[in-house]
């Protein structure tokens, strides 16, 4: 789809809504105000200050910047009931949600939803949260969770995207998405002591997987950033399978959810083993999707 845009140096325009000032104002430290993107270590405003003249604006990333974020674990209810308000810290979290993304996430960013998106028990079972999720700025990014029953098929869920106009949802599943530079990739994940034959299979198997999004991560060019539902290491153990993935592909970063309440004590939210890890389940991020940096140097997790 060709959408025409007269980007002028002072306002962008199109055929459609209000003129938008197109000028941007960078800076070293972080100004006043609420409108402000953090990219590659600098901050952008907007401002009506003219962009001197250029032929070629795409040698400009003041004209093109867009973001990344992430988050995992809303586990929304809207058509189920399983409200996670009967546990300390979630109350009034779909409106807290809501309110924090819109505030942080334009039209035009992307979000990773890694895991845990619906307590649905099937598609149909989901719908209400899924077009709630659809009514919220950004193009989503969803992988799956251990409490996502509504999972199915590629072809079913994307069918079922395609049938309800649910346009800005995607499945990332054995693949990848490049978002302005980083290449989106990752899975579920298990737990990291399984021990029965069961899970054992099922580690190998997201493992598999993790390594092929990784490679699909790859083939598309820019920084293949992990994303998982399951934490790979935590402060006191390690899955090997998934840890081995990570490192044999080179991964530098790794976003995880899962972890809920006096459990994110165990979280490692720092570099560790070379692998700068970020914990992003809704309620320690209190329902606020999280930057994902442009590149490492800006990732500003801590141990």
């Amino acid at each position: 789809m060709l959408i025409a845009i007269d980007h002028g140096n002072k306002q962008v325009k199109t055929v459609h809504g209000n003129s938008i000032v197109s000028g941007v104002q960078k800076s070293k430290t972080r100004p006043y105000g609420r409108d402000i993107l953090k990219y590659g270590g600098s901050y952008y405003t907007l401002s009506a200050q003219r962009i001197p003249y250029q032929k070629d604006k795409t040698t400009d990333e003041r004209f093109f910047i867009l973001s990344l974020f992430a988050i995992a674990d809303p586990h929304l209810s809207l058509d189920a009931d399983k409200s996670m308000e009967v546990f300390r810290g979630w109350q009034d979290y779909v409106a807290r949600l809501e309110a924090n993304w819109r505030a942080v996430v334009g039209e035009e960013d992307t979000v990773v939803i890694a895991g845990d998106l619906s307590w649905g028990m099937s598609l149909a079972g989901a719908l209400r949260d899924m077009q709630f999720l659809h009514s919220l700025p950004g193009r989503k990014l969803l992988l799956k969770g251990n409490h996502d029953y509504w999972w199915s098929t590629r072809r079913k869920m994307d069918t079922f995207f395609e049938e309800h106009g649910l346009h800005s949802l995607q499945i990332v599943h054995n693949d990848a998405a490049l978002v302005e530079g980083i290449a989106v990739c990752g899975t579920r994940g298990w737990f990291f002591d399984a021990e029965e034959d069961a899970d054992k299979k099922v580690v190998l198997r997201e493992a598999g997987r993790l390594r092929t999004s990784i490679q699909a991560a790859k083939a598309l060019g820019g920084e293949p950033v992990a994303f998982l539902h399951y934490p790979p290491v935590t402060q006191s153990a390690r899955c090997e399978e998934m840890m081995r993935v990570l490192e044999d592909e080179g991964i530098r970063r790794c976003y995880y959810g899962h972890l809920h309440g006096p459990a994110t004590r165990a979280a490692v939210t720092g570099e560790r083993e070379g692998i700068r890890f970020s914990l992003i389940s809704a309620d320690y991020l209190s329902f606020c999707p999280k930057l994902v940096p442009a590149g490492l140097e800006g990732d500003a997790s801590s141990t």
